[in-house]
């Protein structure tokens, strides 16, 4: 490089508007973090021995071993998330490109899963693209993934959808592991042990089929699964949950775990969003969720950020559950089921999610994601986590983003 163009590169360069996350508002900060996403998700497929890029199945030579170009288009519960965010997002702005985001997520796995189908088996199904699609072994496979579909077939009416849907009504409904006593367990690491993560593994999924089919037992059983999980985890002492019980020693895990607590407030929000408004329990589970909100609350620290731990300040800070305490608390205010004292909670909340993600306007890296976490017995597990850009529950950030701005759009009515 010759030395007249690196001085004017570095000219160019001093001009060129870097923006902190201050200077943008909070519109532009979460369309930022959303089109970074939409902009990543390249649907198609890559060859991993020889690096070949296929954008449909029928391009694809027989026997080769393919992965997904970005894991934005996968079928797995993390995408589930997303998708279901970025649908509130369009809605709320009322732009076609994040509602659309998730239809064609969803058409691209149902135009190319047949592929995948003909050469599943019990060597590759944990790793075949859109595998969770016909093998449906836990929650994990099918309960926020299946919850976004039913939001894509809302949108598209596409009937090609309704098996897939019917197939995880069923697996929930009754094949599912349980308790005696009907709550949703599985059966590992631990046999017959309660997961916090279930709830939204299974809640938002059974609302949103009460609301498409209008039969209340999906209502009756989400709201069987929010009272008995709360009565298993909820932990008076702290006012938080456990991340898990034992039903071999009949006991309660040792961590409060961050993002577990997380997915039991999304649950609930995502349930409520779909409850008549006159269910006779309806009232029941806005105490429990009041609760909910009011405990965890106190461990919020000064940064807005919440702990990977909540009750354990040195623990890391950790952005997903952050951005799942974010959303419910900005719903609870919005819907009126809290006072409006409580937004600044959330603003804080918001804040300390923006100070994780990348200071150049360019990026949409949203860092500090804990990665997935099983249950375990020690505690060392969960101090020593790693954490990820954009990991399991970025999609929490995007729906926090909805709420906060759906507040920000009310002040100015």
């Amino acid at each position: 490089m010759s030395k007249d163009i690196a001085i004017l590169l570095a000219l160019i360069l001093l001009v060129v508007p870097v923006f902190s996350q201050e200077e943008l508002s909070d519109e532009e900060n979460l369309r930022r973090i959303a089109d970074g996403i939409i902009e990543e998700n390249v649907r198609g497929f890559i060859d991993n021995k020889t690096g070949q890029i296929y954008y449909e199945v029928s391009e694809i030579p027989a026997g080769r071993d393919l992965s997904l170009i970005s894991e934005y288009s996968a079928s797995h519960y993390p995408e589930g998330v997303i998708n279901i965010g970025m649908m509130d997002l369009g809605e709320l702005l009322g732009e076609k490109k994040y509602t659309d985001y998730t239809t064609e997520n969803i058409k691209f796995i149902f135009d190319n899963a047949g592929y995948f189908k003909d050469i599943l088996n019990e060597e590759n199904h944990w790793c075949l693209p859109f595998a969770s699609i016909f093998v449906i072994n836990y929650l994990d496979d099918c309960g926020a993934m299946g919850a976004s579909i039913i939001d894509a077939y809302e949108q598209s009416k596409n009937e090609a959808y309704l098996p897939y849907i019917e197939k995880v009504a069923d697996f929930i409904s009754t094949k599912q592991y349980r308790l005696d006593d009907g709550t949703l367990v599985r059966n590992r690491p631990v046999e017959m042990s309660l997961w916090a993560d279930d709830l939204y593994m299974s809640v938002p999924f059974l609302a949103r089929m009460g609301a498409l089919t209008g039969e209340g037992k999906y209502f009756a059983d989400a709201i069987k699964q929010v009272k008995q999980f709360t009565q298993y985890l909820w932990d008076e002492q702290t006012r938080l949950y456990f991340h898990s019980w034992h039903s071999d020693e009949g006991e309660n895990g040792v961590a409060h775990w961050g993002r577990a607590n997380g997915w039991i407030m999304m649950a609930q929000v995502e349930l409520l969003k779909y409850l008549p408004e006159d269910h006779p329990q309806r009232e029941e589970l806005l105490n429990i969720f009041r609760r909910q909100i009011r405990g965890v609350a106190r461990y919020q620290s000064s940064t807005g950020l919440w702990h990977q731990l909540l009750d354990r300040v040195d623990s890391y800070e950790e952005t997903s559950c952050t951005a799942m305490f974010t959303y419910g608390i900005a719903y609870a205010v919005n819907e009126g089921i809290l006072p409006e004292r409580y937004i600044s909670i959330a603003q804080d909340g918001w804040k300390g999610i923006l100070s994780k993600t990348d200071k150049d306007y360019r990026s949409s890296a949203v860092n500090g994601i804990c990665i997935g976490t099983g249950i375990e017995s020690d505690m060392k597990h969960y101090y020593t986590r790693p954490t990820r850009a954009n990991e399991v529950g970025l999609g929490a950030v995007i729906s926090a983003g909805v709420e906060i701005l759906r507040y920000n759009k009310n002040q100015k009515k």
